[in-house]
């Protein structure tokens, strides 16, 4: 071993790590990656979720980087992309849910269950968990809570949800 390398090693190991800044893997990927490529990583668990061919979720992934797909829905900062899901789960609502950083989510009970799957962002649960991407939420029928989506990247996350009703009146479940 040379003596830089050595001298450069010995330095490397006397430096504090440093914890990268928030939502810094989320920006490299996305800025390496095509929208395809980006959520990939999701395709299989994607497919189960909405009970879909791996093809099919491959291409209801596409649709995340492409605004044209997104709608308003119930409060400012919240879109979502409605999908089309297999015989499992024909009675639910399917689809993407994107939450702006910073956005809170009303307070909400679901009728019946729900299970989402985190593909990037973190939110604070009304319960204090902290959820983050690759995670898999699931909500029991009559359960009742709001979550906070915390500052870095905007939350998205793909669900199937069976009837919710928000606490609010003004604000109407979208169909």
């Amino acid at each position: 071993m040379s003596d830089e390398l050595r001298d450069f090693l010995l330095l490397a190991d006397a430096l504090e790590p440093v914890e990268p800044a928030e939502g810094l893997k989320s920006r490299l990927l996305a800025s390496a990656l095509s929208p395809q490529d980006r959520w990939a990583p999701f395709g299989d668990r994607i497919a189960d979720l909405f009970d879909v061919a791996a093809a099919t979720a491959r291409e209801y992934l596409s649709r995340i980087a492409d605004p044209a797909h997104w709608e308003a829905a119930i409060a400012e900062g919240i879109a979502l992309v409605h999908l089309d899901g297999g015989p499992r789960v024909a009675h639910a609502d399917v689809g993407f849910t994107r939450a702006a950083a910073g956005t809170s989510f009303p307070v909400h009970t679901h009728d019946g269950g729900e299970t989402t799957l985190v593909l990037q962002g973190r939110y604070r649960d009304s319960d204090g968990s902290v959820v983050g991407p690759g995670t898999l939420v699931t909500m029991a029928p009559g359960s009742t809570h709001s979550f906070e989506v915390l500052s870095g990247d905007d939350l998205i996350f793909a669900v199937v949800v069976d009837g919710v009703r928000f606490h609010d009146p003004a604000i109407i479940a979208p169909d």
